[in-house]
């Protein structure tokens, strides 16, 4: 099995929001990355230090909860309350980020809080160094869809489908669409590491964390079941450097994986809980096609109506937008107030 090999980063800086992508020669995403208003008012970022104030000790919930500077909580695990006084102002660290329904997590830090640039973070998270940096909006767009699609194409045919519940992420494999040739056990084993073998880039490319359970096809025997556990392991650590898990193939032919969070998964920084893009990721997602029209004529004027939740979350960035407006489309973009739940672009 070929692995992955990450060769190039494709950026795409639009109004309010810098993404990128990590992609391997044939141009497919194996990593993502974005950075919302500059950083202002970020939540903690994976690998990032700052200075937090004890708020309270929970033994019950075995640790301490702390106050960053931004106002964002964090959690950060003890056995016992030591020395964590409540008003006490102490370094930290984020072990995860946070997620839906969950506060970050923190760890106890030595050193000094020292500025964090979360590009050059993400770059060093990578698994191969010094890659070229080209600018690709297209193909960010693309990725950024592909990583929140629920379902997946598998190389040389299949899809697996991303169902994520409270307790884990279950990952089935459909062979509809694939040619195989072979007996039964060779097309099963062929259709299972290349389908393990997207799981796996899935996970790293949606920043997925926690327990899983690919629902494999039969039949596997346990040289095969070997093969497919060996194609996610080493596609993961291909390209992704957090720690994982994967058993054994099990007679269910469910292969479990346990996979260590870090990174706010991409569907919470991006979608609500009913799996819509929320109000800020539309209001960003209005104003890169705003953009793309304003390239394609520049001496034209346009009217951008936002619906009431792109308009709120217009309203708590307004500083942010109408300076976008003023320097980024040289005043020649107006937002408005517009009726319904869609946004539209009007060329004046």
């Amino acid at each position: 099995m070929k692995l992955p090999r990450i060769t190039t980063i494709l950026t795409d800086d639009s109004p309010g929001e810098f993404r990128a992508i990590a992609v391997d020669r044939e141009g497919k995403a194996w990593r993502q990355f974005s950075q919302r208003w500059g950083g202002v008012d970020e939540p903690l970022r994976n690998g990032q230090s700052a200075s937090a104030i004890v708020r309270s000790f929970d033994a019950s919930q075995g640790g301490a909860f702390l106050a960053l500077e931004t106002g964002e909580d964090v959690f950060l695990a003890a056995k016992e309350r030591g020395q964590l006084n409540n008003g006490q102002r102490l370094p930290i660290v984020c072990a995860a980020a946070a997620r839906s329904g969950k506060l970050a997590r923190v760890l106890a830090y030595d050193g000094d809080v020292t500025p964090f640039d979360a590009f050059t973070a993400w770059q060093a998270s990578l698994a191969t160094k010094n890659l070229d940096i080209k600018e690709d909006a297209d193909a960010v767009d693309a990725a950024f869809d592909d990583a929140l699609a629920p379902q997946c194409q598998i190389s040389s045919g299949g899809t697996i489908y991303i169902e994520p519940t409270r307790a884990l992420t279950s990952i089935d494999i459909d062979s509809a669409g694939r040619i195989g040739r072979g007996s039964a056990g060779a097309r099963a084993l062929s259709l299972n590491r290349d389908a393990v073998s997207e799981a796996a880039r899935q996970i790293a490319l949606r920043d997925m964390g926690g327990t899983f359970v690919i629902d494999c096809v039969a039949p596997l025997n346990k040289t095969s079941g070997g093969q497919v556990q060996d194609a996610f392991i080493t596609t993961f650590k291909a390209v992704s450097q957090r720690r994982f898990r994967v058993l054994s193939v099990s007679k269910l032919d469910l292969l479990e994986v346990s996979v260590e969070r870090g990174p706010c998964p991409l569907s919470d920084k991006l979608l609500n809980e009913a799996g819509a893009l929320t109000p800020e990721s539309k209001l960003l997602k209005i104003l890169r096609q705003t953009e793309r029209e304003f390239k394609a004529a520049r001496s034209a004027f346009f009217t951008v109506g936002l619906s009431k939740s792109s308009h709120d979350a217009y309203s708590k960035r307004e500083t942010a937008v109408e300076d976008i407006l003023r320097n980024r489309f040289t005043g020649r973009v107006t937002l408005t107030r517009a009726e319904g739940t869609e946004d539209r672009i009007e060329k004046r």
